[in-house]
């Protein structure tokens, strides 16, 4: 995977891309959560583990890409906000299980932006 496509992939999962009819914009890892269809997709992960490999020496550099970083806090923020949280509305309204939101605080914690 070439940085374009990391970059694409990246929006499309944070709901950020402008082509609101690209399949990922719905299914992504965002886009997966609202409406939640009762299931998180493993491969939305995979696919945002990958688009980290590929822009990772980016990180290293003095300054950062502002896109690529808003994306990043974007998946975070919304998916803990969404998922993990308590008050979420997933957690809310029952439409989560604790399994599911353990899984979300997994992956959650795997990325570059979590402190």
């Amino acid at each position: 995977m070439e940085r374009e496509e990391a970059v694409t992939l990246l929006k499309c999962h944070s709901f950020a891309y402008d082509d609101l009819t690209q399949p990922k914009m719905e299914n992504g890892f965002i886009g997966s959560l609202r409406p939640f269809r009762g299931h998180l997709i493993e491969e939305n992960f995979h696919e945002l583990m990958e688009v980290l490999r590929v822009l990772a020496p980016e990180f290293a550099r003095p300054s950062l890409d502002r896109e690529v970083m808003a994306c990043l806090w974007g998946i975070t923020h919304m998916a803990r906000a969404w998922a993990v949280e308590p008050e979420g509305m997933l957690r809310r309204n029952n439409l989560i299980s604790d399994e599911q939101v353990a899984l979300m605080e997994q992956w959650l914690n795997c990325y570059p932006t979590q402190s």
